[in-house]
């Protein structure tokens, strides 16, 4: 859906208008895919997060939505540091509870999915949080 608005040059905000009867589900996709298409475009990280946090709204118990916020920040994170010259590895205590909080929502929404459970086990354990 984002793929072809993209290329047509319709903006997000436009395909939110004409899509709205559409339901929170078709939404929220389009609102992901952007942030996809923006992430892969190599745009400002706040583009990407911006989609990503609109497709939270329109499908807040979609916990895909919550593991890729969690990991793309964390991606982020890593990457600013590296051009910064900070060490990677240590991420601020308020970023690292934006990473830990997006997973713990994405494990409670969905119980049997093992990587969100993985990814938040690993980031408890490497910055010995609870």
């Amino acid at each position: 859906v984002g793929a072809a608005t993209g290329i047509a040059g319709i903006k997000y905000e436009t395909e939110v208008v004409a899509a709205s009867n559409l339901g929170p589900l078709i939404l929220s996709a389009l609102a992901f895919s952007n942030a996809s298409l923006a992430r892969r475009s190599g745009s400002v990280s706040n583009t990407a997060e911006y989609f990503v946090s609109e497709a939270i709204r329109h499908a807040p118990e979609e916990p895909v939505l919550y593991y890729f916020r969690s990991r793309w920040r964390e991606e982020r994170w890593v990457h600013t540091s590296i051009l910064e010259g900070r060490d990677p590895n240590l991420p601020d205590k308020e970023e690292l509870a934006t990473w830990v909080d997006d997973l713990e929502i994405a494990v409670r929404l969905s119980l049997d999915w093992d990587e969100p459970k993985k990814r938040l086990l690993l980031l408890k354990s490497e910055h010995k949080l609870p």
